[in-house]
């Protein structure tokens, strides 16, 4: 009898954040306190660049109950940190190139302002090629509405698509980085 079995299973994890317009609110008000800007590789703008930027306690305060349940979810002990925290804005024409959070942790994407009509959401590349055919292996999740919360190790690579509507596409990312005890 042949047995399938996945060697090295990659988790992601999608909630729809808990009191989504209060929360939405909060955050419009992080979105209209900053300068954004388009720089680095990124062919966003963002904020991400500002050393003045910093609001990883809000982050973490808006997102306890879902980091806490992630925290459940993946039967881990010990205390966590919002180490970063960020907004990107897409206008038309606009994408955020192939990136990583580093190799430690994990991270977030909240979708903020999204219309899953017109938007795509964020793709991910395995970091393994298709054993068959050598392809990178690439997906998009494609339950993304706005109020969706999606948690992913920071090594996996991922980007956006250049996003083809005249509606902008928002999202906070954040990295979550503690004590990971299993």
């Amino acid at each position: 009898m042949l047995i399938k079995i996945d060697l090295f299973p990659i988790p992601l994890f999608h909630v729809r954040v808990s009191n989504w317009k209060e929360k939405k609110s909060e955050i419009e008000k992080l979105v209209h306190q900053n300068n954004f800007t388009k720089t680095g590789p990124e062919n966003i703008l963002t904020d991400f660049y500002d050393e003045k930027t910093n609001y990883n306690e809000d982050v973490a305060r808006i997102f306890e109950k879902e980091i806490s349940d992630l925290y459940k979810t993946i039967s881990t002990t010990g205390e966590y940190e919002v180490k970063n925290s960020w907004i990107e804005i897409g206008k038309k024409g606009m994408h955020h190139d192939i990136h990583n959070h580093g190799m430690t942790g994990i991270s977030a994407v909240c979708f903020v302002k999204f219309n899953h009509k017109v938007h795509s959401s964020t793709q991910f590349i395995a970091p393994f090629n298709d054993f068959r055919t050598g392809h990178i292996i690439r997906e998009e999740f494609r339950n993304v509405r706005e109020g969706s919360l999606i948690f992913f190790p920071s090594f996996i690579n991922h980007f956006t698509n250049p996003n083809t509507s005249e509606e902008e596409r928002i999202i906070l990312s954040f990295n979550v980085n503690g004590d990971l005890i299993v």
